[in-house]
């Protein structure tokens, strides 16, 4: 115990008054003298209780606990709690225990600081259990709303607020070019031992083989039928309802490699990479329109209202040409093996396999913009309003993968994918990004960023 002088004491007691919580008599100093033992509160513990000794004038603490109620103030920010004063900042904002999704505040009544819920929610996107979020005021899968609420991972798991790949088909043959169409998957087995379409819903299952004949290559789908570029016998261009029942349509015959494919309302486009030219063909059959000659290698190709867009991949040149067959336009030259080719209401996109690079440039022609740079072989590429997305085949070992996206005007490369074996063909929808490994014999998806 420790005395305090006593002009401390004369100053905090000048007089005599009954303690607020005991009525005990206190009196320290004054005209009537000095009481030995009077109730005092020590200034160095004024959570005890104290007994003033006459003697050497000074308020000694008697240590005795809880003399103060707990939860007393006792200087900033403290209270009293068992004769100590302690630090309890009341109304401190907390996480409750009892209810991490709602806010709380400190409640220091009892001298300990209690975090109680204050009825609102709060805390969003805190962790509520081994795979549950808190989402306004509630706990609730975090698969449902990884990384913000609502977000849902659309069958695949969620972690750190990333939501990770799931497979939705597994156990085929080089898998290759990959279009979505009315909630199914539609790729082309592209290895010459296994070439087929097959197709299977986005939620996942057993693959449906629609067809199994030659090395098919591109594909694309107008329901009800699915239409597909095939290197052998020749080179042809054909069609079948996506139920694989009825007859297959031949399009057109005698092409030299056709490649890239892609669709509109009334007909069908396609590249020949060995012959150099651009076709297209009305969607019932009839006589096919050339609308390019003498490219260099065109690849794969895309569509809009107006014109067809492809990337000459020996050439290193992006190209456009009207519909109707009547211009061709070079877009971009001086590309490195530019591969895969998507296009938007303002710009076209394509990946430089060689080149590492994922680019865009105006349809009406313009200067090219860099979206991505130092890519591990790059290859398919699909867009939306907001991203590019892309994937990346990685060059040093099988597995190493990615698929990728960037925003449309440019900015933060985002990973979506690692460790898959030669990522091909990819696709998107309003909710996933899909995609092939050609070595890895999978069609995978990824909920969207």
């Amino acid at each position: 115990m420790g005395a305090v002088p006593l002009s401390a004491c004369q100053l905090a007691y000048p007089d005599v008054t009954l303690a607020a919580d005991t009525g005990v008599p206190v009196i320290v100093i004054g005209d009537a003298g000095c009481v030995n033992g009077a109730f005092c509160t020590p200034p160095d513990n004024p959570c005890n209780e104290g007994a003033f000794d006459c003697a050497v004038t000074a308020c000694f603490d008697k240590a005795v606990a809880n003399t103060a109620a707990n939860g007393k103030a006792c200087g900033t920010n403290q209270v009293c709690n068992s004769g100590v004063c302690s630090l309890c900042v009341e109304g401190a904002s907390c996480v409750p225990t009892d209810n991490p999704c709602h806010a709380g505040a400190i409640d220091c009544a009892t001298g300990d600081p209690v975090c109680n819920a204050s009825g609102s929610p709060g805390n969003d996107q805190a962790a509520c259990g081994t795979t549950s979020v808190c989402c306004g005021g509630s706990c609730v899968a975090s698969a449902d709303n990884c990384g913000l609420c609502g977000h849902s991972c659309q069958g695949g798991s969620c972690s750190t607020g990333i939501c990770q790949p799931v497979i939705i088909a597994s156990s085929q043959d080089g898998p290759d070019a990959i279009v979505i169409a009315g909630g199914t998957a539609y790729w082309t087995n592209s290895l010459a031992s296994g070439g087929s379409l097959a197709s299977v819903p986005i939620s996942g299952g057993t693959p449906t083989t629609i067809v199994s004949r030659g090395v098919p290559e591109g594909v694309t789908v107008r329901l009800p039928n699915v239409y597909w570029t095939d290197t052998t016998s020749g080179g042809l261009v054909m069609s079948l309802p996506v139920s694989g029942a009825g007859m297959i349509t031949t399009l057109a015959t005698t092409q030299n490699l056709p490649a890239g494919i892609a669709i509109d309302s009334s007909h069908l486009y396609w590249s020949d990479f060995g012959s150099g030219l651009i076709q297209k063909v009305p969607l019932g059959g009839g006589s096919s329109v050339t609308l390019a000659t003498g490219q260099n290698e065109p690849g794969l190709i895309a569509v809009d209202t107006t014109s067809a867009y492809w990337s000459s991949y020996g050439g290193g040149n992006i190209v456009k040409a009207d519909l109707a067959g009547q211009s061709v336009t070079t877009l971009a030259t001086g590309q490195v093996q530019p591969a895969s080719i998507a296009v938007d209401a303002v710009s076209v996109y394509w990946t430089t396999h060689e080149g590492g690079t994922v680019m865009k440039v105006p349809i009406g022609g313009g200067t090219p913009t860099t979206l991505a740079t130092g890519q591990n072989q790059p290859w398919g590429i699909a867009v939306d309003d907001k991203n590019v997305y892309w994937t990346d085949q990685g060059a040093t070992a099988v597995s190493t993968g990615t698929v990728m996206a960037v925003p449309v005007t440019g900015g933060t490369v985002l990973t979506l994918a690692v460790g898959q074996s030669t990522p091909y063909g990819v696709a998107q929808d309003a909710t996933c990004v899909y995609w092939t490994t050609l070595s890895g014999g999978t069609i995978s998806k990824v909920a969207k960023p």
